[in-house]
């Protein structure tokens, strides 16, 4: 697997997901992130699916990224990979453009393989045995 380009020329590890929630779903880009604790999407992404942020339960305690603290909130909607499901997954008040996929949900159930020092980089994701 070769992740993608995303439009900008770099190679990334991205994968596409579907996101449900609202009674809609969608296709969107997802980052295999190794740094994120948990699978985080942007509020901006479930929008167009009718879920505004504000109405989402609110999570206790702060959060905090690359760009510092954060204000997230829990939905009950579900993300799918391949025939793998994620019920329920965070959701941050800032707008990106793709999901993170973190290690207490995503990484748990694949190993996850990086190799990005060749001309062709590659990541490899297999379920947890």
């Amino acid at each position: 697997m070769r992740g993608d380009h995303l439009g900008d020329g770099r190679l990334r590890p991205y994968l596409w997901v579907t996101i449900q929630a609202g009674g809609a779903s969608l296709k969107v880009p997802a980052l295999v992130d190794s740094g994120a604790d948990v699978t985080l999407c942007p509020a901006n992404l479930l929008a167009p699916l009718g879920v505004t942020f504000d109405r989402l339960d609110v999570v206790d305690g702060e959060s905090r990224g690359a760009g510092g603290p954060f204000e997230h909130r829990r939905s009950s909607g579900k993300i799918w990979w391949r025939e793998w499901e994620l019920l329920g997954f965070d959701v941050s008040k800032a707008d990106g453009f793709c999901i993170l996929l973190g290690r207490d949900d995503f990484f748990k159930h694949f190993v996850v393989t990086f190799d990005w020092t060749t001309d062709a980089p590659w990541m490899d994701i297999e379920p947890k045995q």
